[in-house]
């Protein structure tokens, strides 16, 4: 896949999610295609990668998966896509080929971290397959 197949793929992708009602703390609205773009092109996380379909190819695009400088992983399946064990082997792979950043006082753990939504019950046993453990709950006014 090309980077402008990517690009609209991720748009999509959080299109999906806001249609679902999954807002999260950093999406309350659907950004522009303009603005979506300025953010990808800042190339704003430490890893991201798009989750494809390893039977079907590169073009059969499932999902993305990130890491922040803060050793925040992130995971997004498309609907049709969930629960196949997508989002569990590329947490893993993220995981394992990008170790944690050392812990620095008030910026990061010195572990990976998630920020779940309280009701998302799938991504919460997802987490806790892979070894996690709640640490907070975050409240917005």
């Amino acid at each position: 896949a090309g980077r402008e197949d990517v690009e609209k793929f991720l748009y999509l992708l959080m299109a999906e999610r806001l249609v679902e009602g999954a807002t999260n703390i950093s999406h309350v609205k659907m950004p522009t295609m303009q603005e979506h773009l300025s953010f990808i092109r800042k190339r704003v996380y430490r890893a991201w990668y798009v989750v494809a379909n390893a039977t079907t190819g590169a073009t059969d695009m499932v999902g993305a998966v990130s890491l922040t400088t803060g050793n925040e992983l992130g995971i997004v399946i498309r609907k049709q896509h969930r629960h196949s064990g997508y989002a569990k082997q590329a947490l893993k792979l993220i995981m394992d080929k990008h170790d944690p950043l050392p812990g620095l006082p008030s910026v990061r753990p010195n572990r990976y971290v998630a920020n779940i939504r309280a009701g998302n019950r799938a991504s919460i046993a997802l987490f806790e397959s892979l070894g996690a453990n709640l640490l907070q709950h975050t409240y917005i006014i």
